[in-house]
C-alpha cells in the first residue's frame, strides 16, 4: 500500500482514538459530562475524514456533504464541551441560528451558485462565529482558573486557525485542486495538517483540568471532616493561620463540645451519636458567623474568628446553641434536651493559634465544670509594665 493510504489512515486513527481515550474518561469520572460531547465530536471528526479521504457519499461535482456536515458537527460539540467544562450555558440559540445560516449558504453555493471557494468562506466564517460566540459565553460564567483560561485558550487557538486558512485561501497561499475541488489540495493539506496538532492540545488541556481537579479533591478530602463536610483540626489550623499571618489583625476562637455525649452513643447508639455530631455541626456553620468552622476533635467543634468583640462572641455563642435547641435530631426522642458547652476566647497580643486553642479550650473547660450549657468567655491578661 502507498504512503499516501497510510497518511490518509492518520488523521481517522488519531480522532477515533482520542473519541475512545475521552469515552473512557467520562465513564471512569461520570460527574465530568463534558467528556462525553468531546468523545462525540472526535468520533464525528475521525468519519469526516473518513468520508473526506476516501470520497464516500460524495454528490456530483465531488460536494461532500456528509463531511461537512460531520466536521460541523464535530467543533459545535467541542465548543459544548469547552462550556460544560466551566459551567456557562450553551448558546442554543446562537448555535442554532449558525448552524441554519451555514446550512443554507453551503446549500446556495452547491447547488444555485456552485462555488468551492465560496463554501470555504463560508464554514470557516461559521467556524469563526461559533468561536466568538463560545468564548463571549465562558467569559461571561466567569474565568475563575487557569484551566478555565486554557479552555479559552482552545477555543481562541482554533478561531484563530479558521481566520488564518480563510486569509490564506481567498489570497491564493492554500490553492485548490486543478480542478477547483479541495480534494488534494494545499487547502485541505492544511485542514489535515493541522487538525492532529489541534486534537492533541485539545485532550492535553481536558486531561491536565481532569488531573487539577483529582488533586483539589484529594486536598479536599485530606483537609475535611466526611462525616460534617467541615474542615478537620489540619485544614482549621491551617485555614486560620493563613488568615491570621495575613491580616495580622486580632481574632478569635469559638470552642464547641456537645455536653455528655458519651451518654447519646451509649442509650442510643453510635449511628444516631453521627447524627448528633452532623446536626451540631450544621447548626455551627449556619448560626456562627465565623470564617471558618472545623471539627477538631470526636465531638468538639472550633470556630474562627477574623474580627468579632466579646460582646459579639456572646451573642454568637447564645444563637448557635438555641438553634442547636430547635433542631430535631433523627433518631433523639421528641423533648431531648441536646446542649453545648462553649469556650471563647479573643486573640490577646500577638498569641499565635496554638495559643488561642490553648486559652479557648480552658475556657471550655470552666464552662463544663460550671455546669455545661453555657458559653464562658478567657479572662483578659494583664499586661506588666
Amino acid at each position: 500500500m502507498s504512503d499516501q493510504f497510510y497518511l490518509a489512515l492518520l488523521n481517522p486513527i488519531i480522532a477515533l482514538s482520542f473519541s475512545i481515550v475521552v469515552a473512557l474518561l467520562w465513564h471512569r469520572w461520570p460527574r465530568h459530562t463534558h467528556f462525553f460531547p468531546l468523545s462525540v465530536a472526535f468520533l464525528y471528526a475521525g468519519l469526516a475524514f473518513i468520508t473526506q479521504e476516501w470520497a464516500l457519499f460524495s454528490a456530483p461535482g465531488g460536494i461532500n456533504y456528509a463531511g461537512n456536515a460531520l466536521f460541523f458537527a464535530a467543533v459545535i460539540l467541542a465548543c459544548v464541551s469547552a462550556l460544560l467544562r466551566v459551567k456557562a450555558k450553551v448558546p442554543l440559540w446562537g448555535y442554532g441560528i449558525i448552524t441554519v445560516f451555514s446550512l443554507c449558504g453551503f446549500l446556495y453555493f452547491s447547488l444555485v451558485a456552485p462555488s468551492t471557494i465560496s463554501r470555504i468562506v463560508l464554514m470557516n466564517c461559521s467556524f469563526i462565529g461559533l468561536s466568538v460566540l463560545t468564548i463571549t459565553r465562558m467569559a461571561g460564567a466567569g474565568v475563575r482558573s487557569r484551566a478555565d483560561q486554557l479552555f479559552v485558550a482552545v477555543v481562541a487557538l482554533g478561531g484563530a486557525i479558521s481566520v488564518i486558512r480563510l486569509v490564506m485561501a481567498l489570497s491564493g497561499m492554500l490553492p485548490l485542486n486543478s480542478a477547483g475541488g479541495v480534494d488534494r489540495s494545499a487547502y485541505w493539506s492544511s485542514v489535515s495538517g493541522l487538525t492532529p496538532l489541534l486534537s492533541i492540545f485539545i485532550v492535553a488541556v481536558f486531561v491536565f483540568a481532569l488531573a487539577l481537579e483529582i488533586v483539589a479533591d484529594l486536598r479536599q478530602q485530606a483537609d475535611h471532616d466526611h462525616l460534617t463536610g467541615l474542615l478537620n483540626r489540619r485544614g482549621f489550623e491551617t485555614a486560620a493561620s493563613t488568615a491570621m499571618n495575613a491580616s495580622r489583625t486580632d481574632g478569635a476562637l469559638m470552642i464547641a463540645d456537645i455536653d455528655d455525649f458519651k451518654q447519646v452513643n451509649d442509650q442510643f447508639g453510635h449511628a444516631i451519636g453521627d447524627n448528633v455530631i452532623e446536626a451540631v455541626g450544621r447548626a455551627l456553620r449556619e448560626h456562627g458567623q465565623a470564617d471558618f468552622v472545623g471539627r477538631i476533635g470526636g465531638e468538639e467543634f472550633a470556630l474562627f474568628f477574623r474580627r468579632a468583640s466579646a460582646s459579639q462572641l456572646q451573642d454568637i455563642a447564645g444563637a448557635a446553641a438555641a438553634a442547636l435547641d430547635m433542631r430535631h435530631i433523627p433518631g433523639l426522642p421528641p423533648g431531648y434536651k441536646l446542649t453545648i458547652s462553649i469556650g471563647l476566647h479573643h486573640r490577646q497580643g500577638g498569641e499565635t493559634l496554638d495559643q488561642m486553642l490553648v486559652m479557648a479550650d480552658r475556657a471550655l473547660y470552666r464552662a463544663k465544670a460550671s455546669g455545661k450549657n453555657r458559653a464562658v468567655m478567657s479572662p483578659a491578661r494583664l499586661k506588666l509594665v
